[in-house]
């Protein structure tokens, strides 16, 4: 490998690591989103209680998406493998 591609890979990398913290940032952010909905749909349900089961049950969706996403989130933050490691 020559030092253009050396140079090559290692802003890709950068890149994909830069990128990867990005998606972690936006769903820890659509996390704390689907929450606060969830929340307000919660209170709602207390306001209205003709609506209340349908407005639980939506309210219910919104923390299992917020789950999905703060499991995203982890998973896009955890480390990229990066070949073996020493002492393989």
């Amino acid at each position: 490998m020559n030092d253009w591609q050396s140079t090559e890979m290692m802003a890709s990398l950068l890149q994909g690591r830069s990128l990867r913290r990005r998606l972690a940032e936006a769903a820890a952010d659509i996390a704390h989103t689907e929450e606060v909905v969830a929340a307000t749909l919660d209170r709602l349900a207390t306001t209205r209680p003709r609506d209340a089961q349908r407005l639980r049950a939506r309210a219910r969706s919104a923390r299992e998406f917020a789950a999905t996403e703060r499991d995203r989130a982890a998973a896009y933050s955890s480390p990229v493998f990066s070949g073996p490691s020493a002492g393989w």
